[in-house]
């Protein structure tokens, strides 16, 4: 089926997509947003729903804006970027709210500047014409986009990019292929603090050659850096296989094998936001120092779990009933870091006998899709 048509887009669905209607049916479109006209091509039919792709925009929205990241539309992963900050804010607010029904939701906390803010990344290892290539992993094709920047990170990617193709070259590592099984380099996870630099690779072989000359350009270029290898269970917290160099860089901690940093770590971009969420967070406890119920600000291990006077703290909302009904504090606050997080952790506290007081959304990972949400609830 392929039906050629031209749209103008009504809204968006919750996982910003846009939505218009043909012949009385819905649409739904990628790309798009509120206020786009564009020439379409419906080609799926399901469940009542027409699903297509643009072809070519025939007028733009106000709320569109032109991508900073020249990998935008090959990458994909910072799917928002072509839609106005402000709008983003918008929307993920109203999504909090549809999730709270009807408690107070305050306007969504985001960045002053929604680019240059992650000291976090993970990149893929891949090849194409006999040269390496490292990047983002697109979503739907499993295409590897080779990049020298990204506009989402700050400028200390572009050396840790420099520092890892000089690497792969010096020793003639080849990217792991799934179809011939051959290669060895795979993944890797990189942190970043002023002045020190974090890096795990995930190889397929747990001695990998050149890692001490990767450890001094590393140095050379960070001050100091901390170097780890897997070689199996990357993403399921296994025992690291090797490390380089013993020193670790203060300010830190480790958890599963990885490194996570303290907010005192954390780069200036995110500094605003970081600082309203533990206001907020200090404000409505009673605990006597936040030092104590903080992580990491970056959208993970984001608040420890932690109980002074008459409030629980958490990060975890998977298992807030256990811990709410053992404590019985008055209010419980946790911290979800995307609407699936949030809705369990409502079930959860509702469960346990709690109303919400109010919902907080941080826009902790700008132009993507996620929101996070900090909830505050006390007894009914």
């Amino acid at each position: 089926m392929k039906i050629q048509t031209q749209l103008k887009i009504g809204k968006l669905t919750d996982d910003f997509r846009g939505e218009s209607v043909y012949d009385g049916k819905r649409v739904i479109l990628d790309g798009v947003i509120p206020e786009d006209e564009a020439e379409v091509e419906l080609n799926a039919y399901i469940n009542g729903v027409y699903y297509g792709k643009v072809k070519r925009l025939v007028c733009r929205s106000p709320l569109r804006v032109k991508p900073e990241c020249p990998y935008f539309y090959e990458c994909g992963k910072c799917a928002l970027q072509y839609m106005d900050y402000g709008f983003q804010k918008e929307r993920k607010t109203k999504l909090v709210a549809d999730e709270v029904k009807g408690a107070k939701v305050y306007e969504c906390e985001g960045l002053y500047y929604p680019y240059r803010y992650r000291n976090r990344t993970s990149l893929t290892f891949s090849h194409s014409g006999g040269r390496i290539v490292i990047g983002y992993e697109a979503e739907k094709t499993g295409r590897v986009t080779d990049i020298e920047d990204c506009t989402v990170c700050g400028k200390w990617i572009v050396t840790l990019l420099n520092c890892l193709r000089n690497f792969a070259g010096k020793f003639s590592l080849k990217a792991f292929s799934p179809a011939s099984g051959e290669g060895v380099l795979k993944k890797c996870r990189a942190m970043y603090a002023e002045g020190a630099v974090c890096l795990t690779l995930h190889t397929t072989v747990s001695k990998v050659i050149g890692l001490n000359w990767l450890m001094k350009e590393l140095e050379r270029e960070f001050g100091k850096a901390e170097l780890y290898v897997f070689s199996e269970g990357f993403d399921t917290g296994a025992p690291l296989t090797y490390r380089v160099g013993s020193g670790r860089i203060p300010g830190g901690e480790y958890i599963s094998g990885t490194r996570v940093l303290t907010p005192e770590t954390e780069i200036p971009k995110c500094e605003n936001l970081h600082k309203k969420l533990i206001k907020e967070i200090k404000d409505k406890s009673t605990s006597e120092s936040i030092n104590e119920c903080r992580g990491v600000l970056s959208g993970y291990d984001f608040i420890r779990p932690d109980v002074k006077g008459k409030t629980l703290i958490s990060n975890n909302a998977g298992n807030l009933e256990e811990r709410a009904k053992a404590i019985r504090p008055d209010r419980v606050m946790f911290f979800a870091e995307d609407i699936a997080a949030l809705r369990t952790g409502l079930a959860q506290s509702e469960a346990a006998g709690y109303i919400i007081e109010y919902a907080v959304p941080y826009d902790m990972l700008a132009q993507t899709k996620n929101i996070s949400t900090l909830v505050s609830l006390c007894r009914k």
